[in-house]
């Protein structure tokens, strides 16, 4: 299992991107209503209001396994996996949205957060990256998903900057 971390500024874009991909799947969503698109956006726009100051409220999360562990990997399972990894990178009490794609070979969910929690206080974006590669390692070895041996599978087309 991997872990991407993006962080931006608008949840119209992010919501956008994840419901409206061919193939998307609401999975599960927390403080925000799934029924459509607009009343998502509304929802995390309404909660980030409440500390207009925090410019880059938008936590966007790509959790992605190897096609080797497609059987491990209900819909349900998915949705737990995207708590526990949020819970262990500390992103608690806010709103998120969890959505599957099925646009490529492995399966991958998105989750969209919003870094201002349910009190109104943000949700701090330090170290992440590196708390993620952690957390990442601990969830594979403990669910028994794959782990490469080697980059020979790496899509190297599809790394960007410190990727």
């Amino acid at each position: 299992m991997i872990g991407k971390i993006m962080i931006g500024s608008s949840f119209g874009g992010a919501v956008r991107y994840v419901m409206q991909k061919e193939q998307a799947i609401v999975l599960h969503g927390e403080g925000v209503r799934t029924q459509d698109v607009k009343s998502t956006i509304q929802d995390f726009n309404a909660q980030h209001s409440m500390n207009p100051g925090l410019g880059k409220a938008v936590g966007h999360l790509v959790l992605s396994w190897s096609e080797f562990d497609r059987g491990k990997l209900s819909q349900k399972v998915m949705v737990e996996r995207a708590t526990e990894y949020m819970a262990k990178m500390k992103i608690q009490d806010t709103q998120y949205l969890v959505v599957e794609h099925r646009d490529t070979s492995h399966p991958h969910i998105h989750i969209i957060y919003n870094r201002v929690g349910n009190s109104g206080k943000s949700i701090s974006d330090r170290f992440q990256k590196r708390m993620n590669q952690k957390v990442c390692k601990q969830m594979t070895l403990k669910h028994g998903y794959h782990m490469g041996k080697g980059k020979q599978l790496v899509n190297q087309s599809k790394l960007k900057g410190v990727d």
